[in-house]
């Protein structure tokens, strides 16, 4: 949604779901003037998710707008979530929400950027505030506003005071779900490949690899959002192997004959989650017999939004289980051509 021109009746965005590839979300460049009715906002969002690329919400050079976000999620792959760029003396309130930056921790880039001077009504309370670097979470161009009673993420101690934000109460988990709609505005893919280390979308092709019986092996589970081809973190809640008895170097075939749970959030064995760059390794697995072939199905959803759909996938490749070595025995001493003989041939696994 962009518009460059002037809004004289007010905008109201509610329920609303808004993605974008490769650009921005929501950009406003023009004016808004016009309370919405039975509100005395300007600009009102509510109940609404904005995925993007660039900014999900940007609002350059506004004057005399009143605005409010409520209860919405805002999220970004390599820009900030949010900038405010305002003239002065207007009200800004923002509750309930969450703003996710999702890039490298090198760049430098806020989840919440305020530029906005002279106000005396603004309250920023009750939201949730993800990056990878906690001093990097939010900006304001002055200090003094009232950004007390959020949740900010890696932060170690009883005060948030960064960059003109200070924040006394800040909290120690985030308590909204930041939004009604954003359990199905994300939609992810899943993979699990044998090494990793880069992020899922570098990583995605990777193969799974064949491995040993016995013998402990690692893997890579890998989640990006589907939309935006972005590495996205998820909070993983099940990996299982799928035996089959049959297939080949690019799928399984047959029929399912043995689960084995590798980590399942339902039991005490629960699932780590991946991280910013959207992996997480999965350290010591181990099969103990043969198996000709085998897909890791995963089960995750978003993170930090406790009404997130859960959704499903099977892994893009498929990797066997076979013993350590084959040893050949009882080789008689003396063999005369031509003459039939016998061996035994051993499958010996690993230890």
């Amino acid at each position: 949604l962009e518009c460059r021109k002037d809004i004289d009746k007010g905008l109201l965005l509610e329920n609303s779901n808004f993605t974008s590839k490769d650009g921005y979300g929501i950009k406003l460049k023009g004016n808004i003037y016009g309370n919405i009715k039975e509100n005395k906002y300007d600009l009102y969002i509510k109940n609404t998710n904005v995925i993007a690329y660039k900014k999900a919400l940007s609002l350059m050079n506004n004057q005399q707008v009143d605005i409010k976000l409520e209860n919405s999620y805002f999220e970004s792959s390599t820009d900030e979530p949010v900038r405010l760029k305002l003239k002065d003396h207007q009200s800004l309130k923002v509750s309930g929400s969450c703003f996710k930056y999702l890039g490298n921790a090198r760049t430098v880039q806020y989840s919440f950027y305020l530029q906005m001077n002279g106000s005396n009504d603004v309250h920023i309370n009750n939201n949730c505030f993800y990056g990878p670097r906690v001093n990097k979470l939010a900006k304001s161009s002055v200090a003094g506003y009232d950004w007390n009673g959020n949740y900010w993420q890696g932060l170690n101690s009883n005060k948030y005071d960064y960059n003109n934000v200070v924040d006394n109460s800040p909290l120690s988990r985030c308590q909204n779900s930041c939004g009604n709609n954003n359990s199905s505005n994300v939609n992810y893919y899943f993979n699990a490949v044998t090494s990793g280390g880069k992020d899922a979308v570098s990583d995605w092709d990777n193969n799974l690899t064949t491995q040993i019986v016995n013998k402990p092996f690692n893997i890579y589970i890998l989640s990006k959002n589907k939309d935006t081809n972005t590495p996205q973190e998820a909070n993983i809640t099940k990996v299982v192997l799928d035996y089959y008895n049959g297939g080949d170097d690019t799928k399984c075939s047959g029929d399912i004959y043995k689960k084995q749970i590798i980590c399942d959030d339902s039991s005490n064995n629960s699932c780590p989650d991946t991280n910013i760059s959207g992996e997480v390794e999965i350290k010591n697995v181990k099969v103990n017999s043969a198996v000709k072939c085998i897909e890791v199905y995963i089960e995750g959803k978003m993170k930090y939004l406790p009404n997130a759909t859960l959704q499903e996938a099977n892994s893009s490749d498929d990797f066997a289980i076979r013993p350590q070595i084959f040893a050949i025995t009882n080789i008689p001493s003396k063999i005369k051509a031509g003459s039939e003989f016998n061996l035994t041939i051993q499958a010996l696994d690993y230890d």
